[in-house]
């Protein structure tokens, strides 16, 4: 036996990875559907908190053992919903007729939904905001130009108005005027 034996560290395990099957997934689909995160606007504080809320509520569950966090759900759910949309188009495309679905499929179905109809709806806020901002840059820019045109035409008149008046010549006589 050698002084530089190596003695695994607890610390140093690595946590064994979570797999994912189909109850694992229909479940996380089921929580995704109840807590509705993709609702909240995308990047902000209040998403990724509905997205750990879903991964605390999973982890929660005793039955199939969850071990994820806010990222790991977002990333599952994401890969498969887009393999969905490969399995159903490729299906579609080859029999010509609807595959019939299973509660995995249906529950996809209905998660995808719902966020086509979230996003429509952010979509047409930000059109609207954006009409907004438009509509107010252009009731700026005719206000400015207002204001400018204003200053033109002082100017203007200001020069017109020198000109019309004639320099007088300042001779004794006014001059002697003014001192009375």
């Amino acid at each position: 036996m050698s002084p530089f034996q190596f003695i695994p560290d607890a610390q140093s395990k690595t946590p064994s990875k979570m797999e994912w099957n189909e109850e694992k997934n229909i479940l996380l689909i089921r929580e995704v559907l109840n807590v509705e995160p993709y609702n909240a606007k995308e990047r902000t504080t209040q998403r990724a908190q509905l997205w750990q809320q879903v991964a605390d509520n999973l982890n929660n569950h005793h039955s199939p053992k969850f071990k994820v966090d806010k990222r790991a759900v977002r990333d599952h759910l994401n890969m498969i919903i887009e393999k969905f949309k490969k399995k159903m188009k490729n299906e579609e495309s080859t029999s010509g007729i609807s595959p019939e679905l299973t509660e995995l499929d249906a529950l996809l179905e209905e998660v995808i939904g719902r966020i086509e109809v979230a996003n429509e709806v952010v979509q047409v806020e930000k059109d609207k905001t954006k009409e907004k901002m438009e509509k107010e840059k252009k009731e700026a820019e005719d206000v400015r130009l207002k204001a400018m045109e204003k200053l033109a035409e002082l100017r203007l008149r200001k020069k017109v108005g020198m000109k019309n008046q004639k320099r007088k010549s300042v001779n004794g006589e006014d001059q002697m005027e003014l001192i009375l």
